[in-house]
């Protein structure tokens, strides 16, 4: 859902921008820093999800109740 919303967060104003023949520098400038910007959150969300895995393993408690025999 998040990568739906954010491709019609970047598709929509841009064809609105074409329709309107400001083709260039609005749709593309608009396309390219829309773009990159949601690039850039990806990345940081990629990276709270790693730091969550991380903290979650750390505070994981094995099951010692099966003893070897």
């Amino acid at each position: 859902m998040f990568y739906g919303i954010g491709f019609f967060v970047i598709l929509i104003p841009t064809l609105l921008l074409i329709a309107r023949s400001q083709v260039m520098p609005e749709a593309l400038l608009w396309s390219t820093v829309s773009t990159a910007a949601f690039l850039l959150e990806i990345r940081g969300v990629r990276r709270e999800i790693v730091k969550s895995e991380a903290r979650r393993k750390l505070y994981h408690i094995a099951d010692i109740s099966q003893t070897d025999e």
